[in-house]
Parts: C-alpha cells; structure tokens; sequence
C-alpha cells in the first residue's frame, strides 16, 4: 500500500492533469449537439440496426468497417460517447508522459494543455466536438497512439519476452486502423516497416511481434481493399482518377503543406522555437546556423498574417501571409526537409533511435495525403498530436533556466485559462442554442398548422459545430435532418444568425 502512495505522489501532476483534461473535454462533449452526418448515421441506426447499418454502408459507400460498427454503436448511445470523447484525451496524455518520462512533468503537463485547447478551430470542431467526426478521426487517433507506445517501448527497451496484454493492444490497433482511417493507418504501417527492418539489422533474424502486427496489417487492408462501397465512392470521382500519379501529388501538396504547417500556428511557435533552442545546446558545429534560421523564418511566415493590414503595400509580406503562394509552398517542403535531417543527425549522434519513431508517424500521416481524393482539417490531427509528442519529448531534454522556466509557464497558463474560458463560453452559448431549436421544434411538433413561413432556427456560433447549420442546396443532410426530428420533408426550415453573436 505505502508503494502504492509513494508512486502516486510521484505522479500526481500527471494525475491532476489527466483530470483537468477529463473534465474539458467532458464538459465540452455534454454541451455538443447531433450534426451534420450524425443524423444520418442516427437515423441509418434505429432504422436497420447497428450491423446491418455499417455493413450496408461497407458494401455502398466506403471500406472503413471498424469505423463504421463503433458510429453505429456510439450515436445511439450518446451518454457513452460522452464519456468516451472525454477519455481519449487523458489517456493520450498518460501514454505520452509513459513513452517520453518526462523529468520535467509540470511543463510536459502544462505545454500538453496548452496545444490541446490551443488547436485550429477547424480541427477543434470537425474532431473533438462533432460525434461523427471523433469516431472517425478521434478513436484511431488514440489506438495509433497505443499502438505506437506498445511498439515504441518494445523497441527502445528490446523485450524479447512480449506480456500478453502488449499482444492484445498492438495487434487489436493493428487490425482496427486500416479499416479505420487511411492515412494514420499507412503511418504506423510504416512505422511497423522500420521496426521490422531495425530488428533484422541488428537481430539478423525477423522479429515474431512485428512480423505478426505486418500480417494483422495485411489481413485488415484486404478487407478495406475489398469493399465494395469503397470503390463505388472513387467511382463518383473521375477527375481524380484520371489524374497520374505525379499529378495528383502536384495538385495535393500545396494542400498538405498549407494544413499541415501553415495553419497550426500554436505548434510551429513552440516546435521552431523549441527546436532553435534545443540545436544551440546540442550542436557545436555549423548545423545550428544551417537549421536555426528555417526555424526563425517559419515562425515569421505563421503570423505573417497578424501584420499584412498593416503594411498592405508590402508585396513581400502579402505573399507571407497567402499560405498557397510559391514561397510558402516552397518554403514548408524545405522547413519539413529541415526537420527530418535536424532529428535524423541528432538520432545518429545520440547513437540510438528517440524522436524519429514520432517524425515517421507525423510525416507518412501527412504525405500519405498526397494520394488521397479528399483533404481537410480533421485529417490532420495525427500529424498534430504527434508533431507536439515530439515537442514535448525534446522540451523535456532542454537545459532549463530557473530565470526563464517559471515565466514560460505562467505565460502558457494565462493562455490556457484565457482560451479555456472563451471556449466555455462559446460551448455555453451552443447549448443555449441546442435548447432553444429543440423548444422550437417541440412547439412545432404541437402547433405545425401555425408555422406559415417554415421553422426558423438559430444558428450556432462559427467555429463551434461542424455541419450544425443546414444550407438550402444541401439536400442530403436537410433530409437527415428532418427525418431524424420526425418533420415532413416538404417543410421549410430556414437557418438564421441571432444577433446576440
């Protein structure tokens, strides 16, 4: 018992903020209304059962079957969902501070915190406060981040003798994330790719895990590859299609550069400054001069924005602050070159593998992208998460000054206290709104004949709910919509801003 209490008073900044990070997402998760696809999903679900809805789905719309099956389940049991979107984030936070170990717990705690609620509204919205969307992008989240800590600490440590639990998580990840989501799938089945080949370098010999987490792999993108519905869906995008390979990496990179870099300020200002620091104390040679100033410009092109109304005149600075002219899309190619050479030298002269492990999911999450129909905010959070892993793994290495550590955290709590409450209130708001149409709709439901000029009802905030608002030509997810409110199809709904906001 006293070994119990020694080692959670050793850990009770880790515990505290696993709580904090609960609770947010908790009490963000119960203010966040059924949108958009939730709808549908809701209505595919109580119609035709849970199995029956995901594999209709499988064989006409798309291959992710996992996916499918825990949508089904968890829009029909919104509680648990709750609880569910509440738990990812805390667990990922644990798993991080088991892979890293931070000496440092209360800045890898705060600095955690702080990208979390800090993050792109878009991504915000479309991952962590849509149902939909933390099914799809939000649980494979977490199991690559299972999957990758199993891994990583199998590797790093080099267990021969794998517990029984590690089987069990690993190859449960393995088989879920190709029929999951696409581009963290092929990430870690890269990664399983380097572990495979790092262990036949040194070992001579395949390794028995590995090799069976490649097959589990293999096995699940069979399954993906075979559905029907998936090829039904590219299908109905023939310009895609008929565009070559090269093509289609053209027409997508500046995409994958703008969402992956560009538009995630808050991390490119800690990673670059992290980074310019961290190669002054580690390099005594020429590399410093040759990373440090890719850093220092990345951190200008981020919030060139902020200044362009200032100086509107200045060409220069215009071109900073489009995030798709030529020198950002050439200037986010060299800054990602940049960094895999800055980690892959420090790995080598380290002599052992530490942050390349977090680079290779981050990176293949990204560029597997370049082959992908369809881009967006939300398919970039695993490039996020694992981006600011690595952050935090390097922050923890950095040689810390009393003078300057203190003020850096207090900075970033103001931060997080001063973002925390504006989306509070924000969420407030969405559930105050949430109230008021469901009102509408039950003083509808009652007194239908009195509504001449269609249902009006208020919009919510921007950046708040994905899908939440309805356009007119937005025919799909109108029926949806009324469908699932039980409203005639030939009613008029009409979506308005309050003027309160």
């Amino acid at each position: 018992m006293n070994k119990l209490i020694n080692k959670l008073n050793e850990q009770k900044t880790l515990i505290i903020f696993s709580l904090l990070i609960f609770a947010w997402f908790y009490t963000i998760s119960s203010k966040t209304p059924l949108a958009g696809d939730d709808w549908a999903f809701h209505n595919n679900a109580m119609s035709s059962g849970i199995l029956n809805s995901a594999f209709g789905m499988y064989y006409g719309w798309e291959g992710r079957l996992m996916t499918l099956i825990s949508m089904h389940l968890l829009i029909l049991h919104r509680n648990l969902w709750e609880v569910v979107n509440a738990l990812m984030y805390p667990i990922i936070f644990i798993l991080g501070a088991t892979i890293i170990k931070p000496k440092q717990k209360l800045i890898y705690s705060i600095i955690f915190l702080l990208l979390v609620i800090t993050i792109k509204d878009n991504i915000r919205m479309e991952v962590f406060t849509w149902i939909t969307g933390s099914i799809y992008y939000g649980i494979p989240l977490l199991l690559s981040v299972i999957y990758f800590s199993v891994n990583y600490i199998i590797f790093t440590k080099r267990i021969k003798s794998v517990p029984i639990i590690m089987w069990i998580l690993s190859l449960g990840a393995a088989f879920y994330l190709p029929l999951g989501m696409e581009n963290i799938a092929i990430a870690c089945l890269t990664f399983n790719l380097f572990l495979n080949i790092q262990y036949v370098l040194v070992n001579r010999k395949l390794s028995l895990f590995h090799s069976v987490n490649l097959l589990f792999f293999i096995v699940s993108y069979a399954i993906w590859m075979n559905s029907p519905g998936s090829s039904i869906r590219l299908d109905q995008m023939p310009q895609w299609q008929e565009l070559s390979l090269i093509g289609k990496v053209l027409h997508n990179m500046p995409h994958v550069l703008f969402f992956t870099f560009y538009q995630n300020k808050y991390l490119i200002l800690l990673l670059s400054i992290t980074l310019m620091i961290f190669n002054w104390q580690k390099f005594d040679d020429i590399k410093k001069w040759i990373f440090i100033p890719v850093y220092a410009f990345s951190i200008t092109l981020v919030f060139s924005q902020r200044f362009v109304g200032l100086l509107p005149d200045l060409g220069l600075l215009t071109l900073m602050a489009d995030g798709y002219s030529g020198l950002n899309v050439v200037f986010w190619l060299v800054f990602a070159i940049a960094l895999i050479l800055n980690v892959i030298i420090h790995d080598v002269q380290l002599g052992a593998i530490k942050y390349t492990p977090f680079l290779i999911i981050a990176v293949f999450a990204s560029v597997s992208l370049l082959m992908s129909p369809v881009i967006g905010y939300r398919l970039m959070v695993y490039s996020f998460f694992y981006l600011s892993l690595m952050l935090l793994m390097i922050l923890d290495k950095l040689d810390w000054n009393v003078r300057i550590k203190y003020p850096v955290l207090l900075i970033a709590s103001l931060l997080i206290f001063s973002s925390g409450r504006t989306l509070y209130l924000k969420y407030t708001i969405v559930q105050s709104i949430s109230n008021e149409r469901n009102a509408i709709l039950q003083d509808y439901a009652q007194y239908y004949d009195q509504y001449k000029d269609g249902i009006w009802l208020p919009r919510y905030p921007i950046y708040s709910i994905h899908g939440g608002d309805i356009e007119v030509e937005d025919e799909y997810h109108m029926k949806a919509f009324k469908t699932y409110h039980n409203i005639p199809q030939n009613e008029t709904i009409i979506f308005y801003w309050k003027e309160s906001y």
